[in-house]
């Protein structure tokens, strides 16, 4: 895209992320990636500026959101600190050099921004200082310092290309022409950046090739510890199918009593012990015989001349006469509440018994059939569906997974790459992995 509309993609991005008046900072990131032969191989993170004091656009409570954001980034050891600075302010209220010092205190991954050059008065005595910043003389940073030239209120809708001549033409001139051209404008910082990213990245090649392998672990564990998706009812019934089979045969060891697989565990703990189903069943059956024999009656049966020790206080006695009289009555009351429910007039609908059989018999079997299908699935998707923040952590490590893979084999050609050169000049090239 040669106008990419970035502003109304932020727009949109910040309602997404629950932003608005009462809160302006978010910890989620909005990544925006250009594809394309001129661009460079860079990755950047825009951070929201640090400050103290609030106003209306953003909230004291909210300042050490943003410190903790931005230490976060400046502290990972491979991430290279652009500590930009404006020239509009005293260098010395900019806190942006105080952590940049603080968590690069040798200077080795800082690179030092100066931006609105232009709003300085000529010759001023902070034109001079700020002069001699870029020149790497006052604060000194191993990757030294870039200045640019900024659009102005006035100039914010002028094209690329034209606020890239206008800078052009400002560091041509004064005493900024001066300073080296290779730190100075946009064009120049492009190239210097994926330089300085390579530089980076070839430094900390092994332990970042380290941490990817080890990233790679994690997923397979993780996707593993995950199963296999059971988003649709096909994997749904072929993940029970296999839990089944799983079961089925765990079940026939047990019955068989072969307990050679890792279920089991040892015959001598209480868990191993308990997992072994033919030993607990036998003697559970054992406990359990006895059991009914000396209690499995509610009542006990006696002669009507006789007695009968039920063995339990809690068992009561009944008289054999007692007990086929009960018996009688209650067949005796099943039959009249049939005769009630099921005989009253179908005169009014034209059907006899024979009709209201032969339909009581279609609507039971269609309803049985329609019910068993929908009873079945429903049960399928109850018993193995898997929740959506299962589905949505699997499709993550499954995403980071390819992303790790393709980054470890870009790593191993790289590291090939450079055993062939034998010390010859690097190409650009830079890695991104997220």
């Amino acid at each position: 895209m040669n106008s990419p509309d970035i502003g109304g993609l932020i727009e949109e991005a910040k309602q997404v992320m629950g932003l608005s008046q009462t809160k302006v900072f978010s910890s989620d990131v909005l990544r925006v990636e250009f594809q394309g032969v001129n661009q460079p191989h860079l990755t950047l993170v825009d951070l929201p500026g640090l400050f103290r004091a609030g106003s209306r656009e953003q909230s004291e409570h909210e300042a050490p959101i943003v410190h903790q954001m931005v230490r976060g980034y400046m502290e990972q050891p491979r991430s290279i600190i652009l500590a930009v600075v404006s020239a509009k302010s005293d260098f010395a209220l900019q806190e942006v050099t105080k952590y940049a010092r603080e968590l690069d205190p040798d200077g080795m991954r800082t690179l030092g921004l100066i931006t609105k050059p232009d709003t300085l008065s000529k010759d001023s005595d902070s034109e001079v200082a700020y002069i001699a910043m870029a020149q790497n003389k006052d604060v000194v940073f191993r990757l030294g310092w870039h200045v640019l030239r900024n659009r102005s209120f006035e100039t914010r809708d002028v094209s690329a290309e034209a606020r890239d001549v206008e800078e052009t033409r400002f560091f041509e001139s004064g005493a900024w022409a001066s300073l080296n051209p290779s730190t100075v404008g946009i064009r120049s910082l492009k190239p210097r950046l994926s330089n300085i990213l390579r530089d980076q990245i070839l430094q900390h090649l092994p332990s970042l090739h380290s941490d990817v392998l080890s990233g790679i672990q994690d997923c397979e564990l993780r996707l593993k510890q995950l199963g296999e998706a059971r988003s649709t009812p096909y994997e749904q019934r072929r993940h029970l199918q296999r839990v089944s089979w799983k079961f089925s045969v765990l079940m026939k060891a047990s019955v068989d009593g072969v307990y050679s697989d890792a279920f089991f565990g040892h015959a001598k703990t209480e868990e191993g012990r308990r997992k072994r189903l033919r030993a607990v069943v036998q003697n559970g059956l054992e406990d359990f015989a006895e059991d009914v024999r000396i209690k499995g009656h509610a009542q006990a049966i006696t002669e009507d001349d006789g007695e009968h020790d039920s063995g339990s206080k809690q068992v009561s006695t009944i008289t054999r006469t007692a007990y086929h009289i009960q018996a009688d009555r209650q067949r005796r009351a099943l039959k009249e509440k049939i005769q009630n429910e099921f005989n009253p007039s179908r005169a009014a609908f034209g059907l006899n018994d024979a009709d209201l059989s032969r339909l009581i018999n279609i609507v039971v079997e269609r309803e049985e059939a329609d019910m068993g299908d929908y009873a079945s699935q429903l049960a399928v998707a109850n018993l193995v569906a898997e929740k959506q923040s299962s589905a949505i952590d699997r499709a993550h490590n499954e995403e980071k997974l390819s992303n790790l893979v393709k980054a470890s084999q870009e790593l191993q050609r790289l590291d090939r790459h450079l055993l062939q050169l034998h010390g010859k000049t690097v190409g650009v090239f830079a890695i991104s992995v997220h």
